[in-house]
């Protein structure tokens, strides 16, 4: 009767999903005036991607294959987001490796934004967990103390799209809200902020990165896949975020844009919105002239080493910020169970989510259908 009843969950789980995504890029289709494509293309495509418990929907081929080209490694979001993200990312951890305010006993010091107050479950840590009582005068001395200019308030549970983050600044004696005037007091987060968040220094980003929006920090997204086969940790596929002219989150959902990475630093030749618009200037900047990161092979290491540290999950999203010094400083890593994973990001910028390892991963997924399980968050 259990083994029946789960099986029951998850398929009317993954019909859901499955008619949720058909929705949305069926309305991309629709809205782009991109045309569905029929032949030998599609018909390996499907091919490929079947074997993995779900039907390919073809809406997937229909729209990425306008960016990316008739490749048959074009990523299926339902069968990335149902299939292959709950095999190579079990569900058994996926509460602790979530939740933010785990990052810093994961990772080593340096890698990540200085933590100056931490609130996890309710109880307030500093930022080497021990346990703070914190009133008026307790918060104001830990912002003050921390000798920063600017801090970020995030909550480090349920996070989707840069919701609930802000951005506080000193200014003439008070820390204020960036965007809405408020003075920042421990009262205001006790009302705003939940029962669990994370108090930040805001870093500076280099000076390069910081042209293409210098209210927002525009981070580097890397997929991070360890392989299945050697171990190794692999970046198939890379973006830039860059935030809307005026915002503090370089998001999609927010406004912002994002443009392809090639592996040597290379920027795209466009920028794109959420919808899959294609945009040739964003924030006044020219994408049909080069732009390059320099020294980006000191991201894809970084990138690899971090996903060297997430020992239970094999692919990783990673949002990575350069600073005014020029390293590569994580801003956060994510798992996909959240749906934050967005593969499509990589697909509208050109390139199929997994590049290389597509078969890998495939061949794997396969032979692990038994190992997909789900949580569900009510």
């Amino acid at each position: 009767m259990k083994s029946k009843i789960k099986k029951i969950v998850r398929e009317m789980l993954t019909a859901y999903h499955a008619r949720k995504y058909h929705r949305f890029y069926y309305n991309i289709l629709k809205n782009n005036n991109l045309n569905v494509k029929v032949g030998g293309g599609k018909i390996d495509w499907m091919h490929k991607w079947s074997g993995l418990g779900i039907k390919p929907d073809s809406v997937y081929y229909s729209v990425f294959s306008h960016y990316v080209g008739d490749d048959p490694n074009i990523v299926p979001e339902n069968i990335c987001h149902d299939v292959i993200e709950r095999i190579l990312n079990p569900v058994y951890y996926d509460g602790y490796y979530t939740d933010k305010n785990n990052f810093d006993k994961l990772l080593p010091q340096g890698f990540l934004p200085t933590t100056i107050l931490r609130k996890m479950n309710g109880f307030y840590y500093d930022a080497d967990y021990q346990m703070q009582i914190v009133d008026e005068n307790v918060f104001r001395t830990c912002l003050d103390k921390s000798g920063f200019q600017k801090i970020i308030i995030k909550p480090t549970l349920e996070t989707c799209s840069g919701r609930g983050v802000m951005l506080a600044r000193y200014e003439k004696g008070v820390w204020r809200i960036v965007g809405d005037d408020n003075i920042l007091t421990f009262d205001y987060v006790q009302k705003k902020c939940g029962m669990n968040f994370v108090i930040q220094e805001a870093m500076e980003q280099s000076d390069y990165i910081n042209q293409f929006n210098p209210t927002s920090v525009n981070t580097l997204r890397l997929i991070v896949y360890r392989s299945v086969k050697t171990n190794e940790c692999t970046v198939p596929s890379a973006i830039m975020r860059i935030g809307g002219k005026g915002s503090i989150m370089d998001n999609a959902h927010a406004g912002g844009g994002y443009t392809a990475i090639k592996m040597d630093g290379t920027l795209g030749d466009c920028v794109l919105d959420q919808y899959g618009h294609v945009y040739t200037t964003f924030n006044g900047i020219d994408f049909k002239q080069e732009h390059k990161i320099s020294d980006f092979d000191k991201v894809i290491v970084f990138a690899k080493t971090v996903g060297k540290y997430i020992l239970h999950h094999r692919l990783l999203a990673l949002d990575i910020m350069i600073d005014k010094q020029g390293n590569p400083r994580l801003i956060e890593f994510n798992t996909g169970q959240s749906g934050a994973y967005s593969m499509w990001l990589f697909q509208f910028a050109g390139m199929p989510a997994f590049g290389e390892y597509t078969d890998e991963i495939i061949d794997y997924c396969k032979g692990h259908l038994a190992d997909v399980h789900y949580s569900i968050n009510i």
